[in-house]
Order: structure tokens, then C-alpha cells, then sequence
């Protein structure tokens, strides 16, 4: 399934779910990260009962969910039972509400040479671990 970019409507509303979503006790998401052949991949595994705001993109991804999640998709709301596929081009930001465990697994094509070349590719939001990863 082809996501599209946020619509500024659409972008603002995230960003105040965002917002409220900062003033909840934080949980720290395991993210996984890999730079080889090109080709970046990040995987969050969440889990349940977990509400996440991802980051801006700012370049074309592929996004894998493996799980049971509601997301926004286009403006709307879907749930994702098991494994979905999607792709995107930059101007996506998405809401992630987890049922159960869930692994949210984003890749890009990149000319990066290290992870924080790929990462800033990715998006200018901070990320989380970055502090931790950082070279």
C-alpha cells in the first residue's frame, strides 16, 4: 500500500498528538539500526499498549509492521493485523497505536556512510537512542 505524505492539516494535528504524548510518562522503545549495501533499516520493537508518534521523513521508505497496531494511513485510521507493507514518500509522519508487541521496521536507500549520516538523511526530529548511538 502506497502511504502519502501528511497533509499540513494533517502534519499539525500530529504534532499536537505529539505534543500531548511528551507529557505522558515516557517509555524507552527498543530500536534496532543497520547501514549495509546502500540501504538503511531501522526497527522499533514496541510494546503493547503503546502509543508512538514517528518522525518526520524526509526521504522515500519502506515501512514493515509485523503486529497488531492502529496507525494513520491517508488521512485516516488502520489497523494492521499481522504483516503489512507500505511505502512512502518524504512528508510522512504516522501514529502508532499498539494492541500487542509490535516490530515497525522503516528502510531507505542511502549514499550514508555511517548510521548518523543515515539518520540525519532520515529526518531533522530527534531520534531516540541517538544520544546512545551517536559516533
Amino acid at each position: 500500500m502506497q502511504l502519502m505524505a501528511c497533509s499540513p492539516q494533517e502534519l499539525l494535528s500530529i504534532r499536537g498528538i505529539e505534543e500531548s504524548v511528551k507529557e505522558a510518562p515516557q517509555l524507552k522503545i527498543e530500536i534496532k539500526e543497520v547501514l549495509h549495501a546502500g540501504v538503511y533499516t531501522r526497527i522499533a520493537i514496541v510494546p503493547e499498549n503503546v502509543l508512538l508518534v514517528g518522525a518526520l521523513m524526509k526521504v522515500p521508505t519502506i515501512l514493515v509492521v509485523v503486529g497488531r497496531c492502529a496507525m494513520t494511513v491517508n488521512g485516516g485510521t488502520s489497523v494492521v493485523d499481522g504483516i503489512a507493507c507500505f511505502t512512502s514518500p518524504p512528508g510522512r509522519k504516522t501514529v502508532f497505536r499498539t494492541f500487542v508487541p509490535t516490530k515497525l521496521i522503516m528502510s531507505f536507500a542511502t549514499k550514508a556512510e555511517t548510521l548518523g549520516q543515515a539518520r540525519q538523511e532520515f529526518t531533522d526530529d530527534v531520534l531516540q537512542g541517538e544520544e546512545l548511538c551517536q559516533e
